[in-house]
């Protein structure tokens, strides 16, 4: 039975960046994926990067993400394809209006100095063969963009595997065991692992994959992700 500080169940580009950033930290870390890495709804997502968003953290997490991707190269040692190439909010309706006047407000509040807004004469110049009859306005981020899902994923976990994690490709997770919030005994299926905790990043599988471990997302005492697990593996 393999041992592990963490184990993270799904090898999409939130469990690798996790492996990553744990790894890098000196945590004793194993990635479990039960096909290839980044084949689940990483590989199903089109890479949009913005940071126009309607609450705070999810601005300050956008802004965060660009200056990563940005850097991403240089920290990770590969290209994350990220190219700055803008997003377009287009408004059909007053009440949106309204609500991005506010949000242009909040964002400029945060730091994000390039958004603004366009006239309906700019909107055409950006997308000539756009319909505007509809258009009332339009904000715009040209520091937004798209990046490779495929190249972040593959970056974060080679350079997670170079800083000592693990990756257990092409076998199912099928049980996570919590009993008394200990660690319980291995799965029958003959491949298992004992963590001291684990991250369910399964995606749209997660829920499947904690069925049956009471407790398993709820927080630790010392502020770690989960409660303690075993996690039984099919081969």
């Amino acid at each position: 039975m393999e041992t592990a500080d963490v184990a993270i169940v799904g090898g999409g580009v939130m469990g690798c960046s996790l492996a990553y950033h744990l790894s890098r930290a000196g945590v004793d870390v194993v990635v479990l994926e039960r096909a290839e890495l980044g084949s689940g709804s990483t590989a199903r997502n089109a890479g949009g990067v913005r940071q126009q968003f309607s609450s705070e953290v999810n601005v300050r997490i956008g802004m965060r993400s660009v200056t990563m991707l940005k850097n991403f190269e240089q920290e990770v040692g590969v290209p994350a394809d990220f190219r700055q190439v803008g997003y377009l909010m287009l408004l059909t309706r007053p009440q949106e209006l309204e609500d991005f006047q506010q949000l242009m407000e909040l964002w400029h509040r945060l730091g994000l100095a390039d958004a603004r807004w366009l006239t309906i004469a700019e909107i055409g110049d950006q997308v000539p063969a756009l319909n505007r009859e509809d258009i009332l306005g339009a904000t715009f981020c040209p520091s937004d963009g798209i990046a490779s899902p495929d190249a972040v994923t593959m970056g974060y976990a080679g350079a997670a595997q170079r800083a000592g994690a693990r990756v257990s490709d092409g076998g199912e997770v099928t049980g996570i065991d919590v009993r008394a919030g200990r660690v319980s005994g291995g799965g029958p299926t003959g491949r298992a692992h004992r963590p001291r905790r684990a991250c369910d990043s399964a995606g749209a599988g997660a829920q499947r994959e904690a069925r049956g471990a009471s407790g398993c997302a709820a927080a630790s005492a010392g502020g770690g992700i989960t409660a303690r697990k075993n996690i039984s593996v099919r081969s």
